[in-house]
């Protein structure tokens, strides 16, 4: 079924839960994650609005972006000129917990406004055994792309695909469980139609699976050379890992038909001490940034100094859990402080100086006040607004409805 231009983009416009332009008004630093783009971004585009919240994993995100620029670009193409949608983007992503799988994919999705699909592959089951099976998950999707005879481009992410492997697996029983799992995917994967009556044409969906992959770099060491003769220390640690490729996903337990379906592969960097600063500083929307906010709602303004942000990096870095380390460290260092926060802006801190004595504990945050108790009417009606009784959920309704039209 061909669907003119003209109907897609205004299929895409009517999907918006809110308006675009009073997003864009209340929040100026998102205006262009916002708005939907007038025309598909460029691959390069894409890694530029994805690089204002998404630090670091260059290579990641240009794959990625390529990847979903030529397969929107051949759905529209299918749709408007004709011809077959190949299933030949498909991307399977390497990267270990916290290092941003779930932002760059929410950022994605924000950016484009297309259908998106979350689904764990934790507890797939294989088709026709007992709990919720692929075509189960397939048929979800598909109650929500397809109309009539025509399939919408989407994206789904099917996470923790490590998780159907056969790697470092002793039951027997599993194993077999997590083979059939893989081979149920292959003929979706190939661009077939399925879900219920088969409507759903799953070659306009783009899938990226992603996983951890624990233990994938000791197969991925290279192969030890011959040494002669006396050699003292650690000759591995400086040794550089082979380049991620199918063979080293065949070897950790995902059979060959399964990769073979993805023509792409990629990798996330791993999260140093200069990555995990930069995310705590310059990503749009940083933890510190939302912290200030809060502060600045309160009256109060919030300074942390270059030593208690290296203080936090080397807190995090000890967690071993990623940029989701950052967010543990930071409420830990500021918990104290938030308990008592509107008192102090009652009785008048005006600014709050975090430095590294205060993340270490030696010492309390250095205050400022003004002898004169910071009355914040804004703050006063914000806490009025959040008990959210029948009187301000009228207020913010009409409100609303007042902004829409």
């Amino acid at each position: 079924m061909k669907i003119p231009t003209s109907k897609i983009l205004k299929s895409d416009q009517s999907q918006q839960s809110s308006d675009p332009e009073e997003t864009a008004k209340a929040n100026p630093d998102v205006a262009e994650l916002a708005s939907p783009p007038a025309l598909l971004p460029t691959p390069r585009e894409l890694v530029v609005l994805l690089n204002k919240r998404v630090i670091g994993h260059e290579q990641a995100k240009r794959t990625i972006a390529v990847a979903v620029y030529q397969h929107l670009i051949n759905c529209a193409k299918s749709d408007t000129i004709g011809g077959r949608v190949e299933a030949e983007n498909h991307v399977l992503l390497v990267g270990p917990t916290g290092s941003g799988k779930s932002l760059l994919f929410r950022t994605l999705g924000e950016v484009l406004k297309i259908p998106m699909f979350y689904v764990p592959c934790t507890n797939i089951a294989p088709n026709g055994y007992k709990g919720k099976d692929l075509a189960q998950h397939l048929a979800s999707i598909a109650d929500d792309i397809v109309h009539g005879s025509f399939t919408r481009p989407a994206i789904v992410i099917w996470d923790e695909v490590d998780k159907l492997s056969l790697y470092n697996n002793n039951d027997s029983v599993a194993a077999i469980y997590k083979h059939m799992t893989q081979m149920d995917f292959l003929t979706y994967l190939d661009g077939t139609n399925c879900g219920d009556n088969n409507q759903m044409d799953s070659s306009r969906i783009l899938n990226i699976s992603c996983g951890a992959f624990p233990d994938l770099n000791q197969i991925r060491k290279p192969k030890p050379k011959p040494i002669m003769g006396f050699h003292v220390g650690d000759l591995s640690s400086n040794e550089i890992l082979q380049p991620l490729c199918p063979e080293h996903l065949i070897r950790y337990g995902l059979i060959a038909e399964f990769v073979g379906r993805f023509a792409r592969l990629a990798e996330l960097d791993p999260l140093d001490r200069k990555v995990l600063r930069r995310i705590l500083t310059d990503a749009e929307g940083n933890v510190l940034a939302r912290r200030k906010e809060f502060y600045a709602v309160h009256g109060i303004r919030l300074e942390v100094t270059d030593d208690a942000i290296d203080e936090i990096v080397t807190k995090s870095l000890a967690h071993g859990t990623g940029a989701r380390s950052l967010r543990l460290v930071v409420d830990q260092v500021f918990r104290p402080i938030e308990h008592k926060l509107p008192d102090m802006a009652e009785e008048g801190v005006t600014a709050l100086v975090i430095d590294k004595n205060a993340v270490l504990g030696i010492s309390e945050p250095i205050e400022h006040k003004n002898d004169l108790p910071n009355t914040n009417r804004t703050l006063l009606e914000l806490r009025e607004i959040a008990l959210y009784t029948k009187k301000t959920t009228k207020r913010i309704s009409k409100a609303s409805e007042a902004s829409i039209f």
